[in-house]
């Protein structure tokens, strides 16, 4: 979850707690479809941190992101 907190950085969720990232990013409704190459994650239409969801999941999926710069 630091990793989490800390990819919010920049974020509207940037100075948000723990619980309030699990809560409003971990716990939502997805349709995850799972291939050979990818995995597609299709949010629900109402989504509110939907912009926050797609900034952090692409910074931590930067092969340069680290905890520990």
């Amino acid at each position: 979850m630091l990793t989490i907190r800390q990819a919010a950085a920049a974020t509207g969720l940037a100075k948000a707690q723990v619980t309030r990232l699990r809560d409003s990013l971990l716990k939502c409704a997805a349709h995850v479809k799972v291939s050979v190459r990818r995995v597609l994650v299709q949010l629900t239409n109402f989504f509110p941190f939907a912009k926050e969801f797609c900034m952090i999941s692409h910074r931590l999926a930067e092969p340069d992101f680290s905890i520990f710069d």
